[in-house]
């Protein structure tokens, strides 16, 4: 009878330790894979505030292209890149300057 009952004590011992390992490994898993969660949860944030970035850009570049078809675009650019001017316009340049003045 003594030896059943050491016998019932030491297969006990071993089940109590074996779920307690068992249960730290659990816990540990569920340590990690929250804090994956967290990663995640803030790399798709990142993600989608980029993407809003970037319809923001998209919406910049149509806009830009609309009113670069219209023709006060074409005039402007032709006159502040390519220095162009009207037939009776009189460009005055300043000299060491960058700037200059027209005069309708």
């Amino acid at each position: 009878m003594a030896r059943r009952k050491r016998y019932l004590i030491k297969r006990n011992r071993f089940f109590v330790v074996l779920a307690f390992c068992f249960a730290v490994y659990l816990g540990v898993v569920l340590v990690q894979q929250e804090l994956k969660m967290m990663e995640l949860k803030q790399e798709a944030q990142q993600v989608q505030q980029h993407a809003q970035a970037l319809n923001k850009e998209i919406t910049q570049l149509k806009d830009d292209l609309a009113s670069s078809q219209s023709m006060d675009y074409i005039e402007r650019q032709a006159r502040e890149k390519l220095r162009m001017v009207k037939p009776d316009e009189i460009v005055f340049s300043i000299q060491g300057s960058s700037k200059t003045v027209q005069k309708p």
